[in-house]
């Protein structure tokens, strides 16, 4: 079961690549962006106090972590997992230099979500690893 769960997570990411992560109302013109652009230049919104982005490398930690015999992959996927959800707290965004714009998750931003929260449910449900003693 866990296995197909952590298939489903894996094709929710991949997803979330390809369908728009968000829209910003650009001066009442509305402009999307998809997942993988929200990927590409997320770490510039860390400089406007848009966190959610970090939530990509602690899942990847999670995921190293769980392969290599770690006990910790559930909590990074479940820090993970908030960050990605402080996206939804958020009302504006930068638009390249023209400044903040109001914003609006779109589908793909839920499916990274919920790609995110499977992956903490796989590394809850799964066995521990054997001790190496």
């Amino acid at each position: 079961m866990a296995s197909r769960l952590g298939a489903v997570s894996g094709v929710l990411l991949v997803l979330s690549l390809i369908l728009p992560a968000y829209h910003v109302d650009y001066y009442s013109t509305p402009h999307t962006y998809f997942g993988w652009q929200a990927l590409l230049f997320g770490p510039i919104g860390l400089a406007a106090g848009h966190f959610s982005w970090i939530a990509n490398p602690l899942l990847l930690f999670a995921w190293l972590s769980r392969a290599s015999g770690g006990r910790i992959s559930f909590f990074l996927a479940l820090l993970a997992f908030g960050f990605a959800a402080s996206f939804l707290f958020g009302h504006t965004i930068a638009e390249g230099s023209a400044g903040m714009y109001p914003y609006r998750a779109g589908v793909g931003y839920i499916a990274w979500l919920a790609g995110i929260a499977l992956a903490a449910v796989v590394a809850f449900s799964l066995p521990e690893p054997p001790d190496k003693n």
